[in-house]
């Protein structure tokens, strides 16, 4: 097989030699900024757990989090309409429009 086949496994990308210093250190700085994510995601967990357990909540966070992924547009949603209520947007005219049963227009 010739050395320049297209087909050839690994073609296309960069081989260690011709990747060059820019591309190393962009990946480690990926990989850095990834594991720096990752680390701060499971501190917050964990204080989140730990202070819920000190409140007597029993909440199990990996259940949570997995139904909040399986229906993020709900909780979205939900989130949305505590923040809009609890921030005090039934105090405006605008509240109260929407929180206002929607009747037909002959029905009055």
């Amino acid at each position: 097989m010739r050395t320049d086949d297209p087909i050839e496994k690994g073609a296309g990308e960069p081989h260690a030699e011709e990747a060059g210093p820019e591309g190393s250190e962009a990946e480690e700085s990926i990989a850095s900024a990834t594991g720096a994510a990752k680390e701060a995601s499971r501190a917050v967990k964990d204080t989140a757990q730990k202070y819920l357990d000190l409140a007597g909540v029993k909440v199990d966070l990996v259940a949570t989090e997995k139904r909040i992924r399986d229906r993020p547009l709900f909780y979205l949603a939900l989130a949305a309409g505590s923040g809009f209520v609890i921030g005090g947007g039934l105090a405006t005219k605008t509240g109260v429009a929407l929180a206002r049963p929607v009747r037909p227009q002959g029905s009055r």
